[in-house]
Order: C-alpha cells, then structure tokens, then sequence
C-alpha cells in the first residue's frame, strides 16, 4: 500500500515510545508496551504495532535487531527536535512523519509475542503499585 498510504497516529504512538526508552541496548516489546501505556494510558494493539514497526523500519527511524527496537541516527535526530508533553510529541511526531513517504519493510509480531509482553508490563506494573522497585531487565 505504498504511495498511497498515510501515516496513523498509532505509528507516531510507537515512535514516541522508543523514543522515550531510546538506549545502546535497545528496548525489548514489554518496554515498548510499557512506554506506549506511560503516553496514552491505552495498550497499543497487535495490527497498530507491526503497521508502525513496518513504516518506521521502512524510513529508517528505527531498526530492530533479537527483537529489540533501536533508533537509528535519523531517528535520534527526530527525536531531538521533538516538542511538548508527552501527548504533545505524538502529536508532533504525527505532523513530522506525515512529510515522508510511507515505506514498509517487513515485520511481524511472532503468535503470542504482544500477549506475552502485555503480561510483562502488568507484572511490572502491579509490583511497582505495591512499591517494588522499577529496574530494566536485558529481556524486557
């Protein structure tokens, strides 16, 4: 659907949460999840995700790598000229990509991957609720 596909607000959503989490060892789909949650209060769905995924891999503002998500340098420059409240980035982010093309390169969500990480991030979140420390595993 290139060429005449538009960029959706999901697609800045996902962005906006890499972003958030941008580090050299990437961020693995629970922090993705996590993060996105942190914007929008709201779960990113499974087709929102590997749509974003695909655009972004596509435009080379990210790369994933042992399904962990990176920015890449023309990600991290967007990322610095972003603006306002966390609400106000995606919105930001939105208006930005809509001035690139969309371009897809493939990816998809392995069966039960979102679930699995949909899980994670309630775990984490639960024992944060009940004052456990908040720490970033290397598996997410």
């Amino acid at each position: 659907m290139e060429g005449s596909a538009e960029w959706a607000r999901s697609d800045a959503w996902v962005l906006a949460a890499i972003m958030v989490l941008d580090g050299d060892e990437g961020s693995s789909l629970t922090e993705v999840v996590a993060a996105g949650d942190a914007i929008n209060h709201a779960i990113l769905l499974e087709n929102e995700i590997e749509q974003a995924v695909r655009r972004l891999r596509g435009v080379d503002l990210i790369s994933t790598s042992q399904r962990r998500f990176f920015l890449t340098d023309s990600g991290r420059t967007m990322a610095a000229r972003r603006r306002g409240g966390m609400i106000g980035q995606v919105d930001h982010l939105l208006t930005t990509l809509r001035r690139l093309p969309v371009r897809e390169q493939e990816w998809h969500l392995e069966p039960g991957e979102l679930r699995e990480a949909v899980d994670g991030w309630h775990r984490r979140a639960e024992a944060i609720a009940k004052g456990g420390r908040r720490r970033r595993s290397a598996t997410g």
